[in-house]
């Protein structure tokens, strides 16, 4: 049975419609070209400039490389335009796909370097967690040095001669 022509006019827009689905991208751009791409911890095959398709809203963690240059990491908030909101993100992806583009940019001047990204000392930081660890909901006192249970040194490799016995904490408040 042929379709009449109101009929295939019709199916011809609803399946033109159906291939203009929104297009989110996120441009990378820097000055110099040819940075490494990290996004979210991914690396991609890309280098700047890149225009790299994305799906979801958020918070995302862009770190760019270039040999000669010192790394470069930023956080950026992938906010949707207003019609990416509900409702009218269902109208205008769903009942109406009108095919938008959404694109945001991102440009970064890279700065001349090679400075190493030195790694912190381990057991400081563990130091300075089991000191707030022990402090409790008020924090930390000024001038209180809880010492923290003896680790080994990273360079070392050897373990602690004797188990150190943490300090009870200080009493609260004073009873009357």
């Amino acid at each position: 049975m042929p379709l009449d022509r109101k009929t295939a006019a019709a199916l011809a827009l609803v399946l033109g419609l159906a291939g203009c689905r929104a297009q989110r991208e996120l441009v990378i751009v820097t000055d110099p070209p040819g940075a490494e791409i990290r996004l979210d911890g991914t690396l991609l095959e890309a280098k700047t400039p890149a225009n790299i398709p994305f799906d979801d809203y958020g918070v995302r963690r862009v770190t760019l490389y270039l040999d000669g240059h010192l790394s470069h990491s930023e956080a950026i908030d992938l906010r949707p335009p207003w019609y990416g909101y509900f409702p009218l993100d269902f109208i205008s992806e769903i009942l109406v796909p009108i095919g938008w583009h959404d694109r945001h940019k991102l440009k970064v001047k890279l700065v001349p370097g090679d400075a190493q990204i030195a790694a912190p000392d381990l057991v400081g930081v563990l130091e300075r967690a089991e000191l707030l660890r022990r402090a409790g909901p008020e924090g930390p006192a000024r001038n209180l040095v809880i010492p923290a249970r003896q680790l080994p040194r990273e360079t070392t490799g050897t373990a602690p001669t004797e188990p150190v016995v943490p300090p009870p904490p200080p009493s609260q408040g004073g009873g009357r």
